[in-house]
């Protein structure tokens, strides 16, 4: 058994949204902090280094919460993986279309 099938096992999945959740709303920090350094406008003492370095330490927990949720959430994991991978290809199409679309406005101006 994984770690992650240890942790799915364990805990409800009440629990294991609630981390999600927790650990999503961290990296929302991380991300927010991190903006903050590197504007300078609302002056912070966090660092650019450590600023990063918390980011992609929130990155790292919802992922892995992430992925203790779909474990508890299916049998087949590779399935749903395959969607969110799908979804996101999706998503990150249309943000660049959405981008694209604008650029392209832009210059008739």
């Amino acid at each position: 058994m994984t770690d992650i099938e240890y942790i799915a096992s364990r805990l409800s999945n009440e629990e294991l949204l609630c981390q999600l959740a927790e650990e999503a709303a961290e990296l929302a920090q991380a991300a927010l902090k991190l903006r903050r350094v590197i504007t300078g406008t609302n002056p912070t003492p966090m660092n650019y280094r450590d600023a990063c370095d918390n980011l992609i330490e929130e990155i790292a927990d919802v992922r892995a919460a992430e992925r203790v949720v779909i474990c508890a959430g299916t049998e087949d994991t590779s399935t749903a993986n395959l969607a969110i991978e799908s979804k996101m290809e999706y998503k990150t199409y249309r943000w660049a279309k959405r981008l694209r679309e604008k650029e392209d406005g832009d210059d008739k101006d």
